[in-house]
């Protein structure tokens, strides 16, 4: 039942899957791994009559938004592959929002979906490591750049570029 109600949903584009990449690695995919829902406001529905708590909540909208941008970064071939990616990072067990592989200028993406100020430690360790070479943090900030690190606001992942190496 459970498997028929999650394929009549993607049926239904009511949700969208998202590949796992492993280690950043674009050419390591394990696909349909996690899902999200393709209208935010389906989404809050069904959280807030789960009994989330709000913070859980905006966090999970926030994800969805960044998710439904990279889909349409997908039709306009921006970044690669036909779903949206997340990331593992075997060494630490750690797990990165969202992997693009760029097709305009080649290189890799990650970018890190935060509700609040939070830091992104396995994004870190992926640029450190050489698997990632820019990393987005979109989250609560008016901005900032240092070096391949960026902060962008959440609300402005529209426009976030995936040209930078170029």
């Amino acid at each position: 039942m459970v498997h028929s109600a999650i394929g009549w949903l993607y049926l239904s584009h009511q949700i969208g899957y998202a590949d796992k990449s492993i280690d950043c690695d674009y050419l390591n995919l394990v696909d349909n791994c996690r899902f999200y829902y393709r209208d935010v406001g389906l989404a809050n529905y069904f959280l807030t009559n789960s009994g989330a708590k709000p913070h859980m909540i905006k966090g999970v909208l926030c994800e969805n938004f960044v998710y439904l941008n990279l889909l349409e970064r997908l039709t306009e071939h921006e970044i690669a592959r036909a779903t949206p990616w997340f990331g593992t990072y075997e060494r630490t067990s750690g797990e990165l929002d969202f992997y693009c592989r760029s097709l305009l200028d080649y290189r890799n993406y990650g970018l890190e979906v935060k509700a609040g100020n939070n830091a992104a430690r396995t994004a870190n360790e992926l640029l450190e490591a050489g698997k990632l070479d820019y990393i987005y943090n979109l989250k609560d900030t008016y901005g900032a750049r240092d070096g391949k690190k960026l902060a962008v606001p959440n609300y402005l992942a529209g426009r976030i570029s995936f040209s930078l190496g170029a």
